[in-house]
């Protein structure tokens, strides 16, 4: 198992003009795997399995967030969502937006967007949020809200007034698995696993992480059977089933750099570091 020491060295597998702010991997019949990355220099890049960039899509705006339906991509970005089809990579579409643009949820006819401030919105159901709501997620019952008291507000759809899950004191990050929701805090600075009752959430795991520090990225994502989490140089990743530390990354960072973004597809991991998406084998 990778630890601190002995985890093996990431390498370059893309570069941009900025700052990568997303990531989505997509698995086509013909051209096998392909890596979708975005970044605050307007352009949407795909990149073959090999690591050969074999189109590139220019945005309105930074991008930040990636998401894959069966047909289509779309990306967000402030004031606007984009589209495209996943078989040619044409046909794209920008998609006006009042509010500040922070993830997309997309599901096959269901687009929606969550956001810094405005609203929340998946499947036709919408909420107005606080400004400080930095990520959302939604399933068939609730929108839900990460907020940066360390609050997890979720509404029923269709509701008005939402119910809370306090997750920590600051910096709350809120993410799906099935019926468990994931929730990470920068303080305390630690990721818990809950479960959905008829009562409520009740906790079932929790993992301490390193310490956050404020205004930088913090996040916590279910990729199959491992969670990943990262800070702004750390990645942490988790078997889902028994809870047990897979491997820990402590990422080279210069300058500005820190980790924005962070991606699993099977035993490959994709970390959008400064202005390079780097990968590594688990």
């Amino acid at each position: 198992m990778p630890e601190v020491g002995d985890a093996p060295a990431m390498e370059t597998f893309a570069k941009h003009q900025g700052e990568v702010r997303a990531i989505a991997v997509g698995h086509d019949p013909k051209r096998g795997r392909l890596v979708y990355s975005g970044c605050e220099d307007r352009r949407l890049q795909i990149t073959n399995a090999a690591g050969k960039r074999i189109k590139t899509l220019r945005t309105k705006h930074l991008i930040g967030s990636i998401a894959l339906t069966s047909t289509e991509v779309w990306a967000s970005g402030p004031t606007y969502m984009f589209s495209c089809s996943r078989a040619t990579h044409g046909s794209a579409t920008h998609h006006a937006s009042e509010a500040n643009g922070v993830d997309l949820f997309v599901a096959d006819d269901t687009i929606g967007c969550s956001t810094y401030h405005g609203s929340i919105a998946h499947g036709g159901d919408e909420v107005s949020v606080r400004k400080n709501c930095g990520n959302g997620a939604a399933d068939t019952e609730f929108l839900y809200g990460g907020f940066y008291d360390g609050v997890v507000r979720y509404w029923k759809r269709g509701g008005k007034r939402p119910k809370s899950l306090t997750v920590g004191t600051s910096g709350a990050h809120v993410a799906l698995a099935g019926d468990h929701l994931v929730t990470a805090s920068r303080t305390p600075a630690h990721i818990v696993v809950w479960k959905r009752t008829a009562k409520g959430f009740v906790e079932v795991r929790r993992w301490d992480t390193p310490a956050v520090a404020y205004g930088t990225r913090m996040a916590a994502w279910v990729f199959g059977e491992h969670l990943v989490w990262h800070n702004d140089k750390v990645v942490l990743v988790f078997e889902w089933g028994t809870g047990a530390t897979r491997a820990r990354f402590d990422i080279a960072v210069q300058g500005r750099e820190r980790v924005e973004v962070v991606c699993l597809d099977g035993a490959d991991l994709f970390v959008g570091v400064g202005d390079e998406v780097r990968t590594v084998k688990l």
